[in-house]
């Protein structure tokens, strides 16, 4: 993935799409695994991985820390998925050693499934809107200008 230096309102599709791609491998992973292919379904895994990393880094470096500027509730919630984050890195490190016997890695690749659909909706719910209302007409040489405004209320 290539990830552009800016950060602006139009990210907000394409981290849409690279987490609806990251479902979709894992749908894959799910299928080789219960049809035993080992070899093809941990090539498919480290693929994933190193997507969702990037992702997850670039939304790290790029995204959160603005959005923990912008107030108390923010930086709570960016705290949250920073630890959403670490979690699913964890889980891939588990599931990355269990994938020698596929089948036996069904449970954890299910709950992984569940726990990226989860993470996903709470960044569309609170990271995506303050993307949407934040980002302002950018500098010459993609240097994002980011205004401090106060995010959608959001509740869970």
């Amino acid at each position: 993935m290539n990830y552009p230096f800016s950060v602006s309102a139009q990210d907000i599709p394409r981290l849409r799409e690279e987490h609806a791609f990251a479902g979709r491998q894992l749908a894959e992973v799910n299928r080789l695994a219960r049809a035993g292919q080992a070899g093809q379904c941990e090539l498919i895994w480290e693929v994933f991985v190193h997507d969702l990393e990037q992702h997850m880094q670039h939304e790290e470096d790029h995204f959160l820390p603005a959005f923990a500027k912008t107030g108390v509730a923010p930086d709570l919630w960016a705290s949250r998925l920073r630890a959403e984050h670490k979690e699913l890195r964890s889980r891939c490190q588990t599931i990355s050693s269990e994938l020698a016997a596929p089948a036996g890695a069904l449970t954890s690749l299910r709950e992984i499934e569940r726990q990226l659909l989860e993470h996903t909706e709470r960044e569309s719910l609170v990271l995506y809107p303050w993307l949407a209302t934040v980002c302002l007409p950018q500098y010459p040489f993609g240097r994002p200008r980011l205004a401090v405004a106060a995010p959608a209320a959001v509740t869970r």
